[in-house]
């Protein structure tokens, strides 16, 4: 399938997807707060940012490898090897930078050895919880989930390749469902705790999936003459946002994050927001900018090196109650540099 592969309004939603989860981790550790009651609300469930970058990776590669079919080997060969290349040095880099300041290890050198291969392997998600305590997988999680995710596009674009539009459609609301329901039965319906169900790349795949028809169906739209018109689509995102954040803030008391409930409301509105603004001429002209695309491309390193930053102040201590601004300072600053001196080098190699 044939598409437009490059979408650079959804580096806005990156922005700020990227933005909320820093400031959600600034607010679970260091209590966060912008002191405005609703926007501090907003921050504290800033963790179903999460489930729309794993939309958003599926809507990114879908739209760039929608021709990619497990029976080319040589076409197969290649996406891994892009794959591998996007994630894995800076995972390396960071991985082996945590072991030498001893960030997290096991109890044991013997433990700690068993665990390296598997760390090094970037599949430490799939070995359950227990891994979670290891150097620093608190945040490390995500990219492994997303490689297990890597992994498995070629056959599930394999899949979406023989729908129907129509077919697309019902199977997104399908999916949607299914993400909903089967959180709702790993917190009320088993003995599984936070850990065992949230980071488990397979629960994304409903997630990962409706990303990948999202991106189809944003081709599919452009038909459509309402979604041409920016002023009706805007007022029909502001409208579906109102309703969104109002639906966020009254689950919340209920439900918390532990329940991933908010689900129910950030799967369909983010695709809506995907299939709204996906063809936008003046935003994707505004969001090729540069520095859009830059700030954009920062996402895995703001993530990856939220736990340094919080090593930094768990030896130096900061005074006056600003721990919360410091993280998010260190943070930004070790992305940064990881990004010019070291990520963006690794490309500039790669493609020369």
């Amino acid at each position: 399938m044939t598409m437009n592969k490059r979408v650079d309004s959804l580096n806005f939603i990156r922005i700020i997807g990227m933005t909320m989860i820093l400031l959600f981790h600034a607010w679970l550790m260091y209590g966060f707060s912008v002191g405005i009651s609703w926007l501090d609300e907003l921050i504290s469930i800033g963790a179903i940012f999460v489930t729309v970058f794993f939309m958003l990776s599926g809507f990114g590669l879908r739209k760039s490898n929608g021709e990619l079919s497990v029976r080319d080997g040589h076409a197969l060969l290649k996406y891994y090897k892009k794959r591998v290349l996007a994630i894995y040095p800076l995972f390396l880099l960071l991985t082996i930078v945590a072991l030498v300041f001893q960030f997290r290890v096991a109890d044991s050198l013997a433990e700690t050895l068993v665990r390296l291969p598997i760390q090094f392997s970037m599949l430490h998600i799939l070995f359950g919880k227990e891994m979670h305590g290891f150097l620093f997988n608190d945040n490390c999680w995500y990219i492994s989930a997303l490689f297990v995710l890597y992994l498995l596009f070629p056959f599930l674009n394999e899949l979406v390749n023989q729908l129907r539009v129509r077919v697309k459609i019902v199977l997104c609301v399908v999916l949607w469902l299914v993400s909903a329901v089967v959180y709702f039965y790993c917190v009320y319906g088993t003995e599984l705790t936070f850990l065992d169900y949230y980071p488990n790349p397979f629960l994304r795949i409903p997630e990962f999936m409706i990303g990948m028809m999202c991106a189809d169906l944003s081709e599919e739209i452009i038909r459509c003459k309402w979604f041409k018109n920016g002023f009706a689509c805007g007022v029909f995102l502001g409208i579906v946002t109102l309703a969104t954040t109002t639906g966020l803030l009254s689950l919340y008391p209920h439900f918390k994050q532990e329940t991933n409930l908010y689900g129910v409301i950030v799967i369909p509105y983010t695709a809506m927001v995907f299939l709204c603004i996906a063809n936008w001429e003046w935003l994707n002209r505004m969001g090729s900018k540069k520095i859009v695309r830059w700030m954009a491309g920062l996402g895995l390193e703001v993530y990856l090196c939220q736990s340094f930053a919080t090593l930094v102040l768990a030896i130096v201590k900061v005074d006056g109650g600003w721990d919360e601004v410091v993280f998010v300072l260190l943070t930004v600053g070790f992305a940064m540099v990881v990004n010019t001196f070291f990520t963006r080098q690794i490309y500039k190699k790669a493609r020369g």
